[in-house]
């Protein structure tokens, strides 16, 4: 069933559980890769409580989709890809970045800017150094302050990164998700850059 699950990096799926209700979750797997996909579940509430500490391997679930546009990738090919992404925004620009990255050779650069809150809320951290180590992507991490965790990293709002990568506007699409705030600060940002 999975190998027949298809979908565009950014939809999302209905996720059910039989007398306890269904929710939205995004899809943080890139369609490059078959044969499975994966959700970003946050505990959040009943259905979110319910699947944390009941569900087990094995157990079924209802998948309602996939659901809404998910991005244009079609319009990415041979242009430098600018994803920006806020908190939790990093969960459905998780499976464009796969994708961009497993089909490299169709995009020019592929840059990731990601800020969060503090260093416990990076999401994916180990895999974006990684990857970042890798040369798959230019990727910069910010967070907004240490709160006295460990981090290495920059320190200060994801807008910031912006301003520390230089590329062609008219050669680019950027791709930004995040929580309401970040879309006022991060917009205007991308629209003095360049960006219609």
């Amino acid at each position: 069933l999975a190998d027949r699950f298809v979908f565009r990096p950014g939809q999302f799926v209905e996720l059910s559980i039989l007398g306890v209700g269904e929710g939205p979750f995004s899809l943080p797997s890139s369609p490059t890769r078959r044969g499975f996909f994966q959700l970003g579940i946050r505990r959040a509430g009943t259905l979110t409580d319910y699947l944390f500490d009941r569900v087990r391997e094995g157990d079924a679930v209802g998948i309602r989709g996939p659901l809404g546009n998910g991005f244009p990738v079609e319009l990415f090919e041979r242009q430098n890809v600018l994803l920006v992404a806020g908190g939790l925004g990093m969960v459905p620009l998780r499976g464009l970045l796969h994708y961009l990255i497993d089909q490299r050779d169709s995009f020019e650069r592929v840059i990731l800017l990601y800020g969060t809150r503090s260093p416990d809320q990076v999401l994916f951290r180990d895999e974006l150094e990684s990857l970042a180590r890798r040369g798959d992507a230019e990727i910069l991490l910010s967070v907004d302050g240490t709160q006295g965790k460990p981090w290495g990293g920059r320190v200060g709002v994801v807008t910031e990164l912006l301003d520390l990568v230089q590329f062609d506007v008219s050669n680019s699409y950027a791709v930004a998700c995040g929580p309401p705030v970040f879309y006022k600060f991060m917009l205007e940002k991308l629209v003095a850059r360049g960006f219609g």
